[in-house]
């Protein structure tokens, strides 16, 4: 009787446990591009944070805007989710069984766990926003370029020409042709 229990339910079960393998996959995945997504917004805004704590921002302060960005990115894609989601649910409600595609405590379950996921991609970045030094901010990203290097004299001074910047020295290493 087990087995023909068994049998009977087994292309059910296949199909319940590639949804959750595949649901698994796009946690990690959502994870994973919202950690680089913040990573890349922090990088590009050092100057900024570097400005803000200098001016006596405090670092919470500064966790909690990187914090509120990366929500503000989960809610829009959870809103998109949600659309297509709804749109979608008579072929969603094909392969759940005794639960429909719309119940509201799983909504609000998966929700909750997906703004839970997003915050702790963001907790890495904001940490790092937070630990952002003013003078090394300003020095580096100030000009688009890294910082002087001491053991290398010419790379001390720079001026912009033509929209792009040369070594203030540039003019006394290159020789006029004849």
């Amino acid at each position: 009787m087990d087995q023909l229990l068994s049998g009977a339910t087994a292309r059910q079960r296949f199909n319940l446990l590639m949804i959750g393998v595949f649901a698994v996959v796009a946690l990690g995945l959502a994870s994973v591009g919202l950690y680089g997504v913040m990573s890349y917004l922090v990088s590009q805004r050092t100057r900024e944070i570097g400005i803000r704590i200098a001016l006596g921002g405090q670092p919470g302060d500064v966790r909690r805007m990187v914090v509120r960005e990366s929500l503000v990115i989960s809610v829009s894609g959870l809103l998109a989710g949600a659309a297509v989601s709804l749109a979608l649910s008579s072929i969603i409600g094909r392969v759940l069984f005794g639960v429909r595609p719309t119940d509201p405590p799983t909504c609000i379950a998966i929700v909750l766990l997906l703004l839970l996921v997003a915050a702790a991609a963001s907790n890495g970045p904001a940490r790092r926003a937070t630990r952002v030094d003013p003078l090394v901010a300003l020095r580096e990203y100030g000009t688009g370029r890294p910082a002087a290097q001491p053991d290398r004299p010419e790379s001390l001074a720079w001026a912009p020409v033509g929209g792009r910047a040369i070594p203030a020295n540039a003019h006394q290493r290159v020789r006029p042709r004849a």
